[in-house]
């Protein structure tokens, strides 16, 4: 008995695939961090970042990580009841960076430079995402 459509496996699939290699490179290189964060999500890293900054951003890397391995680990286990909890989880992890996004929005834009408008496609594709995920994703 399988626990997720084939929508759901297709959304754990692709998690797991955008996860791995973010993970992995905000761990280990800066300069494709930098070029990733600016073609994904039109963030503006400096050059030079500060030492804090940097440090931080290896724990989100350590983060993805974490949810590739669980969307991973849910994807090969399809014909059981936590694969679909995976994906509410999934889901819920993504409406939560919708509403930050959206209720730190200034402070958004001011580290970043994001502008209200492209921060307004990255929340609706997640709450979309999510919905999906809700909607589709288990029998």
């Amino acid at each position: 008995m399988q626990h997720v459509t084939p929508f759901g496996f297709f959304i754990l699939a692709a998690s797991a695939a955008y996860h791995w290699p973010i993970g992995i490179l905000s761990m280990v290189s800066v300069r494709i961090t930098r070029k990733l964060a600016r073609a994904l999500y039109a963030l503006d890293l400096p050059e030079n970042l500060d030492p804090r900054y940097e440090y931080t951003w290896k724990p989100l890397g350590a983060y993805a990580l974490f949810t590739a391995a669980i969307a991973t680990d849910a994807l090969l286990n399809t014909d059981s009841p936590f694969s679909a909890h995976v994906l509410k989880l999934l889901a819920a992890l993504y409406l939560l960076r919708a509403a930050l996004r959206w209720m730190y929005r200034d402070l958004f834009k001011r580290a970043y430079g994001v502008g209200l408008r492209r921060n307004l496609v990255n929340i609706f594709f997640n709450i979309l995402l999510a919905s999906g995920m809700l909607l589709y994703g288990t029998p």
